[in-house]
Formats: C-alpha cells, structure tokens, sequence
C-alpha cells in the first residue's frame, strides 16, 4: 500500500481535472468501468484545444448506450447497474495520468462504495503508454486492468512495460503490414512519409519505413510533426515533396490535424497520392474545405482501417442525440455534431465491444467469487486483487451474442463468437474474419458527395486489392477519375539520385538460411584511382549474371525435391562484390568475419559468420588468388568458377583452393598442340596483367621452347580506357610473318581489345587463337565479322542450363535483398523498368525511355561460366554436406571437427561428383590437386549460320588433341606462321640453333678464325694479370689495402659462380660478438680434397664470383654468416692478401685477417650466389 500512496503522491502533483471534465453515468451505479475520451484535439497553454473531435463524442455516446442497453435488460442481478465513469483527457499524456490518478482515489475499498474493476481506453496510444506504465508499477492487489479500444502502436505488446494491458483492436504492425503490401501492390516505390511525433505516429512511421525500405520503396522525404508546429512542418514537406516530385505521401496521425496539409497540397499543381492511415476513423469530417466540399487532393485517397462494423441500432439514437436530457454530456461543445458526422466512427464499434467483453468478464468473476448471486459486490469480490481480472481476461472465451442475447441485432455484421486473446493479449476473432480493410475515397460529384469504398481485404496476412474499383482523381475540381491507377514512382526523364545508393557496389546479395555460402563476384568495375574502392559502374557482362546464377544454385539446392544432399537445413547466400580489386576482396572477407559487414538494414555479419560454410569464387586468378590468401588463415574452403591461371595449383600457398575449370597450363598446351598441327613456329600473345594473362604467357614461353616455336608477347592492361589498346596492331605487324595471335585477355576486356586489333586490320591479315575468355562468346566477335573468319578458339564449356533462364525471367526487379540485378538488366537492354530511379535515359531511335522486357532480357542471358558457378555452388554444399549434419558445427566459440579445412578439402578433391555434362552420369569434379578436369573444345569462327562458332576438334590431359583441319575455311596454308628471317628468329631461339639452320660452311670458317685470334689475345691478358699479382704478393702482411666504396655495377671487377661441389665448400670464418675470431687460427685440420677443374660452361653465371689468387688452402671453418651480412665458404689462407667481396648493398669491401684468417698462395673461387 505504501509504494501504491507513493506513486500516486508523485502523479498527484500534475494539473488535476475539474468536475466539468468528467462524467458519471448513471450516478446510481454499483460497478464502474473508467473511460478515457479526447472531446478535443490536443492543443493550447492546457493541452486542449478549442477544435472539437466529434468522432471521440460520437463514441463515448455509444458506451453510454450500451450501458443503458446492460442496466435495461437488467444484466446485473438485484437491480444493480454498470455505469461508465469517463474522463475528457484531450489526446494530451499530463491530462490522461492525472485523470487516471483521480479516478483510481475516487473508489475504495469500503462495503458501502461503488467498484471500479477496470479502465475502457484511452483512444490514443500516447496517453495509453503513460496510463498502462502508471498502473503497470502499481503492487497487483492495486493494477487496474486497461482494454483500448483505439491504441493501435505495436510497442503495447511488451508485456514486461504494460503488464495490464489488453486491446480489441489490431496492432499498426498489422497496419504497417497492410500499408506496405498495399504500396507493392500499387507498384509504388517512391513515396514521402509525414507523421505525427507521438507514440502512434513515430512507432508506427519507423516501423513502416523499414519494411518499406527493405523491400524497395525509396523514401526520400521523412518528416514529423505535433499539434503546436503542424504548419510550418507541413510546409516544408510539401516543399520537399514539389522539389523531388513525389507522387505519393503516406500520413500517420491525427485526422484532426491533417485539414492543414490538404490545404498546402490542393494549393499545388503536382498531383499526389495519399494513403491515410486508421486514425482518421473513415471520416469525412476534415476533408471538408467550404461548407459540403471535399479538399481536391483528398478525392482518391486510399486510408488504411481496421474493419468497419456499423451498429444500425444506434443511428436512430444518434440522430435523436441533442432531444437526450442527460445531466452531464459533451454533446453541447458542437451544435448539430449528428448532422455534421452522420457517418459511425471506426474506433465505435470497438469501443462497444470493449464494455460487452468489460462487462461479461466481471459477471463471470462475480459468480465464481461470490456465493449470494444477488449480492453482487460481495467482501471476497471487494478484496480480489486487481490483477485477478487481468489473468482472467486472458483465459476467456467469449460468444457475445450468447451471453448478450439483446445485441442478436447489433452483431449481425460483426464478429461475436468466440473471442479470446492470444499471448500477446491481441484479440484473436479467429481464421475466418479479416483483420484490416483498405478503403477509396470516391464516387465523387465534383468536390460532393465524396464516400468511402472498400477496395481490399487483408486476411492470413495477405491482402487482396480489386484494382478495378480504385478511382484516382486529377486536381481540377470538375474533372472525373482517371482512366487507369497512376502510381508513385520516379517521373520519365528524371534520375532521382536519392534514391540510388552512393554504396550500393558495397550491398550484397542475401538469402536469409541456416548455413551459407559466401561468393565473391566481381560485379563493379574497380575505380582505377583508389585500389580500395570500386565504382558504380555496373559491368556488362560476367558479373551480376554469374552472382545470379550462383543465387539460382542456392535456390534449386533448397528445393523441396532437391537430391543433391540430404540434409533439409536451409543454405543461405551472401554474394559480394569483389569489382576485381584484390584488396577490397581482402577488405570485405576480412570485414565479414569480424562481423561488421552489413547484409541488410539492421543485420550485421556478426550474426551469421559462424555458421559460413565455405566460399564460392573468384573470377579471374589474381581474384581467387586474393582469396585464397585470406581463406588459408581463417580456414575455409574455396571453389573457383572461372580462374584458371596455373600459379592457383601451388598447395603450398593455396591449401584449400579448388576449382571446377582446367587449369591454364593445359590450356596453354592446346594451344601449342594447335600451332604446331599448322605446321607453324612462330606466335605472338596478346594478354593482360595479373596472374591470368601473365602466368599463361609464362607457360607458352616455357613448352615453346620445348616445342621449338617463338612466342612474342605483348602484355596490354586491364582498363575501362579502351583507348589504351588501339597501339595493338602496330605492334603485331612489327612481325607481320607471325600471322597466328593467340590471346589471353581477361573476360570482360577480350571484346575491347578484338575489337582494337580488327578495325583497321586487313581481312585475314592476323588469324587468332583465342583462349577460353573468348570461347563461342558472340559478343567477342566484332561488327566485321570476316576480319576474324577462320579464327580459332578455345572454349572450356558445359552445357546450358535452361532452367536457370526461366527462374531469372521470374525474380522481383525491385527486391533489395537483389540490389544489382536491375540495373545490370536496364543497361544489358539499355531500357528501363517500371519503379526504376534511373529515368533519364532515352533509347535512340524511339526518342523516349523504352520499358524493359524482363522475360526477354532473361532468355537472352548466356555466358560461358554461367554453368560453372552453378557447379561451383553445388560442389561446395555437396562437399560439405557432413557439416550440415553435425550438432556442434554452427555454434559460436566451439570447435567443429567436420569443419576441419585440411579434411574437407581432401574429401572434396576424391569424392564430389556431379552430373557435369547431363547426361545423367555421375562424374568426378576435381583431380587429385583440386584442379578442374573438364575437356577443351577447338571451335572455328565460320561464315554461316546463326552461330558462327563451329567445333572441329577437342583436347583433353588422356586423349590429347583431336584437330579435324579439313573443316577449316581456309587452306592449311593460309594458317602458316613461319619464323623466316635471322632478326626474328633471334627474338626466340637460342643462337646456336639459328645458326645452324642459316649459316654456310664459309661463314663457319670465319667465325672459327675470329674465335682463334680472340683466344691469343685472352691469353697475353692473363699473363699480364698472374704478373701484377705476383708483384702484390711481394707486399708484407700487415699493408693495409683500401678500396673506396663504389658500386660493383660500376668497377671493372668481374665475379665468377662457383663450381664448388658439396664436398669442397669454402667459408668465411665469422666473427665473434667482441669481434674476435672465431678461434679456428690455430687449428689445421686436414684440408679437403680440392676439386679438379673443369671447363666453364654457358650455364655457368660468371657475374656472381670473384677471384682469389695465389692464396694456399688452410683450415676451413664452419659454415657460418660473416659480418658483412651475406652466407659464404671460405678457406682460410696462410698468409694476409688483399681480397675483395661485394656486400649486401652492392659495394665491394677488402676482408680483413680477422674475416679469412691467415693467407696462402692459391687460386680458388668464393660463391656469392646468395648475396
């Protein structure tokens, strides 16, 4: 009792009502239920306003015919009554709780006192908070129970705040719900929302502009208002709203406050969509602009409504209101109110509701409570906890009209059989019954006769829309409905840049799951400026259509009839974009595993990247390379689709990567195969920088020598500035004979640079062979097609995946969760879709914005990787299938043994099989390395037909090549690359062998001459040199030699590798920490044998040796580091002569007798390969 007189001393303190502010009805009463009611908007020094809320009066009057309805059919036994004590509270929170503190002072416990057992209301949900969290603190024997009958804001379910709270009316999170659905269906995406700053209108707005956002509806103006500032902030979003061109604004509010709005917006010549939300009760009572007319703006607005249910009994009692002789009544404060509200408010037949559930709920605790039936406020009753009727009230099943059976006729229209309340104390009316209306405001006569038309019901969270019945009205007063529904949407011929994420190359794709797969695609073109960024710019090609095609593995995998694992766990998706810059690949996996990456708005990474299963990716090598670097220290699984360079077969450096296409260095062995069946020898190689292109040309270099053919290379960079590519062909007819030009281009670029190389080329001037990048792709051949008639081309191919064309043709264009599929398909078709905020674009020849075709952009979608990011995906899951069945993977901070990379990868490489061909027949995916085994096809780019791609041989690592020339269009010589002359040669063969194919016998008797005369000369050197070295020999030991510090590079000291086997290393003694010797001086232990000479060969490096002369072989220490930081071995000499080393930085240093100990006369050679 105490705590109870404390928190009512505090509330006490605010403004109290005075008795004009309430009323008792009737006065003789013995049971009362308190009432909170409006009367008058919020407002004013007091918090009323003098602008009456008719609608408020209209539905205290219908609780006070109800009452009567109880108390004459005598509903209580013994002549006892049911009355309403009902408060004006004005929509402000001050007056509602101080009202609520005087009300519960007015009733005791004393036996000869009236009871009130529980509060109907308040109307709004502001004043509903603050009253609930008042009783709601209050010990439960004190805990009024509260039923409202209009408070609709979804923060009143937390039971752990309003702990006696019960509502007949649905939540705004089902309004929220309707609003949403309603827009989506409407097609409207572009929208301003306004609402009022209170708990209804802020709850119910951020609720809504969630969703909305989520679900694609841009909302670029968001404003609030209250009832003092109403004006000013209406005006600024009807600004906003002109300025943007909005097409449709969303109110949530008062509907007494929204005449202000309509007036700014009628004032306007921009047309505007309006969906009102429930508060405005389907009243017309504010539309109203002069005397019967309706606010231009306001015809065709949709208002979102809890459903309406008239009661017919009580318009014949409204009509007969002001001829009532009540004693206390609110119908004073607005003259003819029946006439000027005909019309039932919505909150009414709710409010009804709530005295009849009130009333049944205390008639049936009364009877359980008291023995003497008539003694209808016994002691036991008088003493029952308060909260005992709040855990009444949830247990209850009511059948109103049984337990009412004078209302039979009010509900025949109604819900009234068996109403209960769920958990969350929501009424439950049950599957039958909808739960929310959508109304039009129409059939108007000009700005007359306007009236509210059901146009959708939402039921079992759905909602049905009759389109048909929508009318939607122009400003001009006089004019009809328009033909067809406009929507809210970007205007044609506008950008509406707000609405286009500056970031949005950082969204993802996300498919919400249980485990997911995380792929890396490159889906922007990296800002060339800035490594750590990529641009907007949406790629054509080979990026959002395999990031779809890995979403539509996900999605086939997750199919009810899916057999590729058995596993029913649901496999989610996160798709980033990795725009081809390896360090923002590294930046964004990093930054998804610490948890910080957002996946959608209001879901971190944190809450999945504990149950990621592996990764799907990259593109290109130095993409998967990126990857893999990362993914080998945090211990996950890679599966490339497209990366093909053979540096990635190193598990060395990439433990756990694997891959379902054949790796480069056998593509580059086609590619030899092929040349050498034409009979030719020389090649040149057009391929771009990174792993791809430069490990490829690497490996041509290697086997073509081996194969005696010339490889001439010309690396180009991989760039948006195409320009960088028009020198190409000047450089290619430096060696016009070097008719074959094979090509190793990244995917995205090959077009480009064919494209360069043909414009200005003679026909068949060049014949290529292009690798895999260029393929049987279309798009790679240029407008002149004969300029590339008879080329060839390698293509790593699997078969088409019709299906997959059919889902994309089917994908919501606006889904966020999918933020890059519309604007690759509106740039692919150059087009743009309905709800597109990219409308500026005009097509060329219609001269206006050409909608796109969303079923014939999808069937026109083909890449050769689309196929092989499918497998991809599905590799990855199948090889990973133990883990979805393991109890203690997925969990944060505990080990998984199932999740063990090293395992995994080895499992995959020998046991994943997939049906890579369809042709039914399950076939291993990865070699013993992990490296893809799928065959290469020749294709021959033909004159005829719609494909212009026609196969005529294959290769693979057990068959070799297969090479049918005799369906090439041109003869075989028309495909010979001979390396003809001396100059070319050079650039590739040894010049031995050149020789040998151009000399003549006189030619070698010339050369042996010159090589004699050489050979004289060598020798009178050298006897000069062992001269000189004498002479120095003669020196004592303690001389001191300088040598400035010059760099070797400009000495003309020559160096000579070491032919030094094993057996006969030689050291440098290193020295101690204090600079001694490392005390070997004194020792002579038997020398090695010293090795016998040979005769330098050309694989001999002589730049990384120098010469010791005349120095006697000693002891020979250990091998050890010298002070001058390099690794040697040294012999030790007897006696001190000068010699010199080159040091780490290039400069040459004599050693002292403590660096080589005691010298000796003898010629040997210290290794220097390791400096």
């Amino acid at each position: 009792m105490r705590a109870t007189l404390l928190v009512l001393f505090f509330y006490g303190c605010l403004p109290r009502t005075n008795s004009q502010d309430q009323i008792r009805y009737p006065e003789d009463a013995s049971v009362y239920i308190g009432g909170f009611f409006n009367v008058y908007v919020p407002g004013g020094p007091n918090g009323c306003s003098s602008t009456v809320d008719p609608y408020s009066i209209q539905e205290f009057e219908a609780v006070r015919w109800i009452i009567d309805k109880l108390n004459n059919n005598t509903f209580l036994p013994g002549g006892h009554k049911i009355g309403i004590h009902a408060f004006e509270i004005c929509g402000d929170s001050e007056r509602a709780v101080s009202s609520a503190i005087q009300l519960s002072q007015t009733y005791n416990t004393d036996q000869q006192s009236a009871v009130l057992f529980s509060i109907l209301g308040p109307t709004f949900s502001s004043q509903t908070k603050d009253m609930s969290r008042l009783f709601s603190t209050l010990p439960e024997t004190d805990r009024l129970l509260m039923l409202s009958y209009g408070a609709t804001s979804s923060m009143l379910a937390d039971q752990t705040i309003y702990k006696n709270l019960y509502r007949v009316i649905p939540p705004d999170s089902v309004q929220v719900q309707v609003m949403l659905q309603l827009m989506l269906e409407l097609k409207w995406n572009y929208i301003g929302i306004i609402y009022e700053d209170n708990d209804y209108g802020h709850d119910a707005a951020q609720e809504l502009r969630t969703l909305a956002t989520a679900n694609g509806i841009c909302i670029p103006v968001y404003h609030s208002f209250n009832s003092v500032n109403n004006r000013e902030r209406f005006k600024a979003f009807v600004k906003d709203v002109l300025d943007l061109k909005l097409g449709g604004i969303i109110y949530i509010g008062d509907d007494g406050l929204v005449k202000p709005l309509l007036e700014l917006s009628t004032s306007t010549s921009h047309d505007t969509e309006i969906i009102m939300s429930e508060s405005n009760r389907l009243s017309t009572y504010y539309f109203k602009r002069i005397a019967n007319d309706y606010f231009p703006i306001a015809r065709g607005m949709l208002v979102t409504s809890a459903p309406k249910i008239d009661i017919d009994e009580f318009d014949e009692y409204w009509k007969n209101i002001h001829t009532m002789n009540f004693n206390q009544t609110w119908i004073n404060v607005l003259p003819n109110i029946a006439q000027e509200i005909a019309e039932q408010s919505v909150y009414m037949n709710y409010a009804v509701k709530g005295i009849l559930i009130l009333a049944n709920l205390f008639k049936k605790l009364q009877q359980k409570t008291c023995t003497d039936v008539n003694d209808i406020i016994c002691s036991q009753l008088r003493l029952l906890p308060k909260q005992t009727y709040i855990d009444e009230l949830g247990q209850a099943r009511m059948n109103l009209t049984e337990a009412f059976p004078f209302t039979d006729q009010m509900f025949v229209n109604t819900v009234s059989q068996d109403i209960t309340f769920g958990e969350n104390r929501e009424i439950i009316y049950g599957p039958e019954y909808q739960t929310y209306e959508v109304y039009n405001f129409q059939q108007c006569n000009g700005l007359n006769d306007c009236k509210f038309v059901m146009v959708g019901t939402y039921k079992d969270d759905v909602l049905q829309i009759n389109k048909s019945v929508i009318q939607s009205y122009p400003l001009g007063e006089n004019q009809g409905p328009y033909n067809q529904q406009p929507t809210a949407q970007c205007p044609n011929g506008t950008d509406c840049d707000k609405c286009i994420p500056s970031d949005i190359s950082d969204h993802v794709i996300f498919v919400e799951g249980e485990w997911y797969v995380v792929a890396v695609v490159p889906v922007f073109i990296p800002d060339e400026t800035n490594s750590f960024m990529c641009t907007n710019t949406i790629r054509d090609s080979l990026g959002t259509d395999i990031a779809e095609s890995i979403k539509f593995a996900i999605w086939e995998i997750n199919h009810p009839n899916n057999t590729l694992i058995s596993s029913k766990k649901k496999i989610g998706l996160v798709v980033i974009n990795g725009c081809a810059s390896e360090l923002v690949i590294k930046d964004k996996i990093l930054r998804l595993h610490k948890g910080t990456y957002e996946l959608r708005p209001g879901l971190k990474s944190s809450e999945i990247n504990h149950r990621i299963l592996g990764y799907v990716g990259g593109m290109s090598g130095s993409m998967s390379a990126a990857m893999a670097e990362v993914l080998a220290k945090l211990g996950y699984v890679q599966v490339s689709y497209a990366s093909t360079s053979p540096l990635l077969s190193d598990r060395t450096l990439y433990p756990y990567f694997l891959r379902i296409p054949t790796a480069d260095d056998q593509q580059a062995q086609v590619v030899i195969d092929i040349v050498t069946s034409l009979g030719s020898n020389i090649i040149q190689v057009i391929y771009t920088e990174g792993a791809y292109g430069e490990g490829a040309y690497s490996t041509l270099e290697k086997l073509g020598k081996d194969a005696e053919v010339c490889v001439i290379g010309h690396e180009v960079p991989v760039t948006t500035d195409y320009t960088l590519y028009n020198g190409l062909l000047a450089k290619l007819r430096e060696t016009p004979q070097a008719k074959l030009v094979v090509t190793f281009v990244r995917s995205h670029v090959i077009q480009q640079v064919i494209r360069a190389v043909t414009e200005r080329m003679a026909e068949s001037e060049f014949i290529f062979i292009g690798s895999e990048t260029w393929g049987s792709r279309e798009s790679v051949i240029p407008e002149q097609q004969r300029k590339v008639y008879g080329s060839l081309s390698i293509a790593l191919e699997l078969p088409t995946v019709p299906a997959f064309n059919s889902y994309l043709s089917n994908q919501y264009i606006n889904d966020p969760s999918d933020p890059w599929l519309r604007h690759f398909l509106e740039k692919m078709g150059k087009c743009i879709f309905t709800g597109s905020f990219q409308r500026a674009g005009k097509d060329e020849v219609i001269g206006k914005a050409k909608e796109c075709d969303l079923e014939r952009l999808a069937m026109s979608i083909y890449d050769q990787w689309i196929p092989f990011a499918i497998a991809s995906t599905k590799a990855l899951v199948k090889g990973l299938e133990n883990v979805l069945s393991a109890t203690t993977c997925g969990i944060p901070s505990t080990s998984c043994i199932e999740q063990n990379p090293i395992l995994l990868t080895e499992y995959m490489k020998k046991n994943v099989e997939l049906d890579l061909y369809g042709t039914g027949s399950q076939e291993r995916v990865f070699d013993d390395n992990g490296d893809g085994v799928v065959k290469y096809k020749i294709m021959h780019v033909t004159a005829g037909g719609e494909n212009p791609y026609k196969q005529i041989g294959s290769w693979s690592k057990s068959e070799g090549i297969i090479f049918n020339k005799e369906l090439l269009i041109y003869p075989e010589t028309e495909y010979k690359s001979d390396c003809k002359t001396h100059h070319d040669c050079s650039k590739c063969f040894p010049p031995t062998s050149v020789q040998q194919q151009t000399s003549s016998k006189d030619f070698s008797i010339y050369v042996m001459v010159i090589l004699g005369v050489l050979l004289l000369v060598s020798l009178a050197i050298m006897a000069v040199l062992i001269y000189q070295v004498r002479r120095l020999k003669e020196q004592k030991h303690h001389n001191v030699y300088s040598y400035p510090d010059t760099p070797l590079a400009k000495r003309n000291l020559k160096t000579k590798g070491s032919n030094t086997p094993k057996d006969c290393d030689s050291y440098l003694t290193p020295s101690s920490e204090n600079g001694s010797s490392s005390g070997y001086e004194n020792e002579k232990p038997q020398l090695p044998h010293r090795p016998t000479s040979r005769k330098l060969t050309d694989s001999d490096n002589v730049d990384n040796r120098i010469s010791f002369l005349n120095m006697e072989e000693k002891d020979a220490p250990d091998q050890g580091e010298n002070n001058l930081g390099f690794e040697s071995y040294v012999h030790r000499p007897d006696q001190i002569q000068p010699v010199f080393v080159r040091d780490k930085n290039d400069y040459v240093r004599e050693l002292t007798q403590s660096q080589y100990g005691l010298g000796a006369d003898d010629n040997y050679y210290i290794d220097f390969g390791n400096v």
